[in-house]
Protein backbone atom coordinates (compact mmCIF):
# COMPACT_ATOMS: atom_id res chain seq x y z
CA UNK A 1 0.00 0.00 0.00
CA UNK A 2 0.99 3.22 -0.80
CA UNK A 3 -0.83 5.08 1.72
CA UNK A 4 0.99 6.11 5.19
CA UNK A 5 -1.72 6.19 6.72
CA UNK A 6 -3.07 2.77 6.36
CA UNK A 7 -2.43 0.22 9.48
CA UNK A 8 -2.96 -3.38 9.08
CA UNK A 9 -4.15 -5.77 12.45
CA UNK A 10 -4.76 -9.29 11.84
CA UNK A 11 -5.34 -9.80 8.73
CA UNK A 12 -7.56 -7.04 8.42
CA UNK A 13 -6.94 -3.01 7.37
CA UNK A 14 -7.71 0.06 9.52
CA UNK A 15 -7.76 2.90 7.38
CA UNK A 16 -7.41 6.16 9.01
CA UNK A 17 -7.48 9.88 7.87
CA UNK A 18 -9.85 11.78 5.68
CA UNK A 19 -8.90 9.48 2.44
CA UNK A 20 -11.93 7.04 1.70
CA UNK A 21 -10.01 5.41 -1.24
CA UNK A 22 -6.72 3.66 -1.43
CA UNK A 23 -4.24 4.22 -4.01
CA UNK A 24 -2.08 1.58 -5.85
CA UNK A 25 1.00 2.37 -7.94
CA UNK A 26 1.06 0.56 -11.21
CA UNK A 27 3.74 -1.65 -9.99
CA UNK A 28 1.49 -3.24 -7.41
CA UNK A 29 -1.63 -3.81 -9.46
CA UNK A 30 0.67 -5.59 -12.11
CA UNK A 31 2.24 -7.50 -8.90
CA UNK A 32 -1.18 -8.30 -7.52
CA UNK A 33 -2.09 -9.33 -11.28
CA UNK A 34 0.57 -11.36 -11.57
CA UNK A 35 0.03 -13.12 -8.79
CA UNK A 36 -3.77 -14.11 -9.97
CA UNK A 37 -1.69 -16.01 -12.62
CA UNK A 38 -0.03 -18.40 -10.13
CA UNK A 39 -0.75 -21.93 -9.50
CA UNK A 40 -2.89 -22.46 -6.60
CA UNK A 41 -4.11 -18.89 -6.59
CA UNK A 42 -7.60 -17.18 -7.54
CA UNK A 43 -9.00 -13.91 -8.13
CA UNK A 44 -11.16 -13.98 -5.14
CA UNK A 45 -8.12 -15.75 -2.59
CA UNK A 46 -5.56 -12.85 -3.99
CA UNK A 47 -8.64 -10.45 -3.48
CA UNK A 48 -8.87 -11.62 0.03
CA UNK A 49 -5.35 -11.05 0.51
CA UNK A 50 -5.19 -8.04 -0.33
CA UNK A 51 -8.34 -6.37 0.68
CA UNK A 52 -9.64 -5.75 -2.86
CA UNK A 53 -12.73 -7.20 -4.61
CA UNK A 54 -12.57 -9.25 -7.17
CA UNK A 55 -14.26 -6.77 -9.95
CA UNK A 56 -11.33 -4.55 -8.94
CA UNK A 57 -8.50 -7.47 -9.59
CA UNK A 58 -10.48 -8.18 -13.20
CA UNK A 59 -10.51 -4.62 -14.01
CA UNK A 60 -7.14 -4.53 -13.42
CA UNK A 61 -6.43 -8.19 -15.47
CA UNK A 62 -8.18 -5.89 -18.49
CA UNK A 63 -6.14 -3.01 -18.50
CA UNK A 64 -2.98 -5.16 -18.01
CA UNK A 65 -4.26 -6.98 -20.96
CA UNK A 66 -4.81 -4.12 -23.32
CA UNK A 67 -1.00 -2.84 -22.01
CA UNK A 68 -2.46 -0.10 -19.65
CA UNK A 69 -0.83 -1.09 -17.00
CA UNK A 70 2.66 -2.00 -18.75
CA UNK A 71 2.22 1.63 -20.16
CA UNK A 72 2.33 3.13 -17.02
CA UNK A 73 4.94 1.06 -15.13
CA UNK A 74 7.52 2.00 -18.22
CA UNK A 75 7.72 5.13 -17.34
CA UNK A 76 5.83 6.59 -19.96
CA UNK A 77 3.33 9.23 -19.64
CA UNK A 78 -0.46 8.03 -19.20
CA UNK A 79 -2.80 10.74 -21.08
CA UNK A 80 -7.01 10.16 -20.19
CA UNK A 81 -8.87 9.27 -23.68
CA UNK A 82 -10.90 12.34 -23.29
CA UNK A 83 -7.56 14.16 -23.55
CA UNK A 84 -6.33 12.66 -25.98
CA UNK A 85 -9.77 12.79 -28.16
CA UNK A 86 -9.55 16.84 -27.88
CA UNK A 87 -6.27 16.96 -28.51
CA UNK A 88 -6.89 15.21 -31.83
CA UNK A 89 -9.50 17.12 -32.68
CA UNK A 90 -7.57 20.42 -32.19
CA UNK A 91 -5.12 18.82 -34.31
CA UNK A 92 -7.41 18.25 -36.92
CA UNK A 93 -8.79 22.11 -36.84
CA UNK A 94 -5.20 23.14 -37.40
CA UNK A 95 -4.57 21.01 -40.00
CA UNK A 96 -7.53 22.68 -41.80
CA UNK A 97 -6.69 26.27 -40.53
CA UNK A 98 -2.87 25.38 -42.55
CA UNK A 99 -4.49 24.12 -45.41
CA UNK A 100 -7.17 27.33 -45.97
CA UNK A 101 -4.15 29.51 -45.38
CA UNK A 102 -1.84 28.01 -47.70
CA UNK A 103 -4.43 28.43 -50.08
CA UNK A 104 -5.16 32.21 -49.38
CA UNK A 105 -1.44 32.59 -49.68
CA UNK A 106 -1.66 31.11 -53.39
CA UNK A 107 -4.39 33.11 -54.14
CA UNK A 108 -2.50 36.29 -53.19
CA UNK A 109 0.68 35.16 -54.68
CA UNK A 110 -1.37 34.42 -58.34
CA UNK A 111 -3.16 37.77 -57.88
CA UNK A 112 0.11 39.25 -57.21
CA UNK A 113 1.41 38.12 -60.38
CA UNK A 114 -1.63 39.39 -61.85
CA UNK A 115 -1.08 42.87 -60.87
CA UNK A 116 2.40 43.13 -61.58
CA UNK A 117 1.74 42.33 -64.98
CA UNK A 118 4.17 40.79 -67.95
CA UNK A 119 7.92 42.15 -67.39
CA UNK A 120 8.79 43.25 -70.78
CA UNK A 121 5.51 45.61 -71.80
CA UNK A 122 5.84 48.50 -74.06
CA UNK A 123 5.33 51.48 -71.50
CA UNK A 124 7.21 50.02 -68.36
CA UNK A 125 4.37 50.08 -66.36
CA UNK A 126 3.07 47.79 -64.12
CA UNK A 127 -0.68 47.66 -64.39
CA UNK A 128 -0.35 47.27 -68.79
CA UNK A 129 -2.62 44.13 -69.55
CA UNK A 130 -3.63 42.61 -72.97
CA UNK A 131 -2.46 43.49 -75.95
CA UNK A 132 -2.88 47.44 -75.82
CA UNK A 133 -1.39 49.09 -72.54
CA UNK A 134 -2.87 51.94 -70.49
CA UNK A 135 -2.04 54.52 -72.81
CA UNK A 136 -3.01 52.66 -75.95
CA UNK A 137 -0.07 51.89 -77.38
CA UNK A 138 0.33 48.19 -79.01
CA UNK A 139 2.95 46.07 -76.94
CA UNK A 140 4.88 44.72 -78.94
CA UNK A 141 5.36 41.45 -80.31
CA UNK A 142 7.68 39.32 -79.05
CA UNK A 143 10.27 37.85 -81.44
CA UNK A 144 11.27 34.53 -81.34
CA UNK A 145 14.10 33.19 -80.34
CA UNK A 146 16.92 32.53 -83.36
CA UNK A 147 17.88 28.95 -83.32
CA UNK A 148 21.06 28.36 -81.35
CA UNK A 149 23.50 26.29 -83.81
CA UNK A 150 26.27 24.45 -81.92
CA UNK A 151 29.73 23.87 -84.03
Amino acid sequence: MTDSTTRRYNEGEVLTGVQRRRRWTPEEKVRIVEETYLPGMSVSLVGRRHGISGSQIFTWRRLMAQGALTAATAGEEVVPASEYRALEAQVRELHRLLGKKAMENELLREAVSRAAGPKNCCCARPRCLGMVCERGRRRPRRQPAAPVHHA
